[in-house]
């Protein structure tokens, strides 16, 4: 993460936690998004926190059957 801020990690240590934790977040999506198996794993996460179905997409796969 220390790498990604461009910061020490003394530096990222100090941030407050709010911030530590934003660009964490932000260098784990960054990171992952540098392979396809990372990519895979973001759009798997993607999926796994949607609450509402997409009924469009839902239509059109019972369509194409």
């Amino acid at each position: 993460m220390a790498d990604y801020a461009n910061m020490s990690i003394p530096d990222v240590l100090e941030l407050p936690l709010l911030d530590y934790l934003e660009l964490f977040r932000d260098a784990v999506i960054y990171n992952n998004l540098r392979s396809e198996e990372g990519r895979q794993r973001l759009d798997d996460a993607w999926i796994l926190e949607q609450t509402k179905p997409d009924r469009s997409a839902l239509k059109d796969f019972i369509q194409m059957r």
